[in-house]
């Protein structure tokens, strides 16, 4: 845990807007060095834009990265590590969704997309900070951003996202346990809905990489009352560095999914007979 951020560096992935640039700024705000990575360059040159005596001062840093390529990973950290020395915290928070087909009819490529961002991305770039992180000594925290959706199926057509952050999960929970001796601490954040665009930014993202028109159309439909209706990227960041002022493993974030957590949790233990 953390009593301040104040002279802490900081790496956040998917930091071109919603909640990774809500972090960004409410890391920059309590006194830490930010660098953020975002596949999307003008996405992050807008955040940098809105935060610019940050980066005059060497406080905010903007790395253009495609966290689905090792090389790009190693390079851009390479960056960040040779700007601000030790990393103290990791945000592995960029992900897409796919929304509106059953999971039978997602397109493979769609599978493997929605994958290697989502999971094989927070591998990617936990595996390239922690040797910095391990070697410094110092106290260091790896935050996966997962989802409610990691801890129960939702029916609405989401399965490849859903089963990427069930993968964030576990890797985060094996991950706790092999670094339990360590100076490096795990924490999993889970968000249901956040008012954010990334609907939309999914579902161009995709669009590279799918001819399945009417899943991009369903992605990018998505009632905008479920998005107004979210929490507010802010209050989600203030909310993650407050749990990280603790020892949370899990930091739960809308307690009005827990009867949907309760009831798969208790069909898996009624098994037991």
């Amino acid at each position: 845990m953390f009593d301040d951020f104040a002279g802490k560096n900081v790496v956040i992935t998917g930091g071109g807007g919603g909640i990774g640039a809500a972090l960004g700024e409410a890391f920059l705000a309590a006194g830490a060095q930010v660098a953020l990575i975002d596949v999307g360059q003008e996405a992050l040159q807008k955040v940098a834009e809105a935060n610019l005596a940050a980066v005059n001062a060497g406080q905010l840093l903007t790395v253009v990265t495609d966290i689905r390529s090792d090389d790009s990973v190693a390079a851009a950290m390479a960056t960040i590590i040779d700007a601000f020395g030790d990393i103290h915290i990791l945000v592995n928070n960029a992900a897409i969704v796919l929304r509106g087909l059953p999971a039978s009819e997602i397109p493979m490529e769609a599978w493997q997309s929605v994958m290697d961002v989502n999971f094989f991305g927070t591998v990617r770039c936990t595996n390239a900070l922690l040797p910095n992180m391990q070697a410094h000594g110092q106290p260091a925290k790896i935050v996966n951003i997962a989802s409610a959706a990691g801890f129960f199926a939702s029916g609405r057509g989401t399965a490849a996202y859903g089963a990427s952050k069930f993968a964030v999960v576990v890797f985060s929970e094996d991950l706790e346990i092999e670094l339990a001796q360590s100076n490096v601490d795990v924490c999993i954040v889970a968000p249901a809905a956040v008012a954010t665009q990334m609907y939309v930014t999914s579902a161009q993202f995709l669009d590279e990489i799918t001819e399945d028109k009417a899943a991009l159309e369903n992605t990018i439909k998505v009632p905008t009352a479920d998005i107004r209706a979210g929490m507010k990227p802010a209050e989600m960041a203030n909310k993650i560095l407050t749990a990280l002022k603790t020892d949370a493993f899990y930091i739960m974030t809308h307690s009005e999914v827990m009867p949907l957590v309760k009831k798969r949790h208790s069909r898996i233990l009624g098994a037991f007979k």
